[in-house]
């Protein structure tokens, strides 16, 4: 089956521009082929049972679904390399040797997984300085003479490149 058929009217993508195509099409074939399975287990295992418990009823639509889903997400990830951490052989040495569990944990686990919580705090620094900015563009949010990103760029105050 051909895939790409030319037509004089389409644009000729450049070698870059196919390569970015091709990546993006591999990447969401990779998510719905690996990770999406687990994300059925991770809902069915954790999200629901927490979610009946917190509500007292399953969650009715992919809103409810969502927001469980994303509420779980970053512990995962952490608990998921912290699980990771502690099956190496270094930890497991430490542990023969005598080390407490919390001189693990200090010394070897959270070095290992605090660039992660790094990554996962700043994205979420990110999601909340995109929704004060959008927030505040129009005028609602933060109160009156605040000093916030949105209330810039509804005034349009010029961001000074040495406080970057």
């Amino acid at each position: 089956m051909v895939r790409s058929v030319q037509h004089e009217m389409l644009a000729v993508p450049s070698h870059d521009e196919a390569a970015r195509q091709r990546f993006v099409v591999a990447f969401k074939q990779h998510l719905n082929r690996a990770l999406r399975p687990r994300n059925r287990v991770a809902f069915e295992q954790e999200v629901a049972p927490a979610f009946e418990k917190r509500h007292g009823r399953a969650p009715a639509g992919r809103r409810e679904i969502r927001d469980g889903m994303l509420r779980y997400a970053p512990a995962r990830v952490v608990h998921a390399e912290a699980s990771g951490i502690l099956a190496r052989d270094y930890v497991t040495a430490a542990r023969l040797i005598g080390a407490s569990g919390p001189s693990i944990l200090r010394g070897h686990v959270l070095p290992a997984i605090a660039p992660t919580i790094f990554v996962i705090a700043s994205f979420h620094f990110g999601e909340m300085l995109i929704a004060e900015s959008a927030l505040s563009f129009p005028g609602i949010g933060a109160p009156v003479g605040a000093a916030t990103y949105g209330l810039g760029m509804r005034l349009r105050i010029p961001v000074r490149r040495e406080s970057l």
